[in-house]
């Protein structure tokens, strides 16, 4: 009689942290992919993240450097949880992967003008006064629409770990 190993969200997240791949264009630009044989098991879920966007290097990149942030900031031998891994997010993760230059935010914005509208027009309201200018207001937008992702992420791989 073999039993089965339940696996634990470090476990999910570390093998969807090794399903991309990198590579070099021509102009030297980077970008990350989903391995061909990781296709039937996170295609979707990366669909689901790029959220009505078309594949493109910025929801590919923040899906990577989110797995590889979730992973890197408790030590190996503490348990990773949905909850624990939703307080860092909110904490210092999105933070942290937010761009702060201008021309990067606007850049970003740019490429995909739907990303200027707020899904929580709340994060706007209470910050809204004279000192606020176009940039702060660009990386809030940012910061929303990772913690968006990474919430997803973590709700994904917290309900198959719950339905197994």
């Amino acid at each position: 009689m073999s039993t089965k190993t339940k696996l634990t969200l470090r476990d999910h997240l570390q093998d969807f942290y090794n399903s991309f791949e990198g590579e070099k264009r021509e102009n030297n630009s980077f970008y990350f992919f989903l391995k061909d044989e990781s296709k039937n098991k996170y295609q979707e879920l990366v669909r689901e993240l790029h959220m009505d966007e078309l594949p493109n290097d910025w929801r590919y990149e923040t899906i990577k450097n989110l797995v590889s942030s979730f992973l890197e900031y408790y030590a190996d031998d503490e348990e990773l949880t949905y909850d624990n891994l939703q307080d860092a997010l909110r904490e210092s993760i999105v933070e942290n992967l937010a761009d702060y230059s201008t021309s990067c935010l606007f850049k970003w914005l740019a490429e995909m003008p739907s990303r200027a509208a707020f899904e929580d027009m709340s994060l706007v309201i209470g910050v809204m006064d004279d000192s606020v200018d176009l940039a702060y207001l660009a990386r809030l937008r940012q910061i929303e629409e990772i913690e968006i992702m990474g919430s997803n992420l973590l709700y994904h791989f917290d309900q198959l770990i719950n339905q197994l």
